[in-house]
């Protein structure tokens, strides 16, 4: 987890940003083999005050690691805007309209340029 802050958001659901190495495999036969690793961003959710807590699911598509979460005012409704670490030399964004259970598929943002 990390680095980054956790948000609370207007629905009071607690939200905290992270990254994992999901290992992705490929068929050898019969068996599941792990061939690579691939970074991805998602967040870890609580709508009771941080007792339990829930996986949401990874940002999908290209590689994304550290990133960091707000929520936004939507035209209907809120939404949660991430920004992760990305290998095209920007950041990635991303967009949940369902409080971080999913995200649509990241866009890179050329105006958040990375080193």
């Amino acid at each position: 987890v990390g680095p980054g802050h956790g948000v609370q958001l207007d629905s009071g659901r607690l939200v905290v940003p992270a990254y994992t190495y999901y290992v992705h495999g490929c068929l050898r036969g019969l068996l599941r083999l792990p061939c690579f690793t691939r970074q991805h961003s998602l967040v870890f959710y609580s709508d009771d005050g941080g007792r339990r807590w829930h996986k949401g699911a990874l940002l999908s598509g290209e590689r994304t690691g550290e990133c960091q979460v707000a929520e936004i005012r939507g035209e209907q409704q809120p939404l949660l805007y991430c920004s992760a670490r990305a290998l095209r030399g920007c950041r990635a964004v991303a967009l949940s309209t369902d409080r971080g259970l999913r995200f649509q598929r990241p866009a890179p943002c050329r105006a958040l340029a990375e080193p």
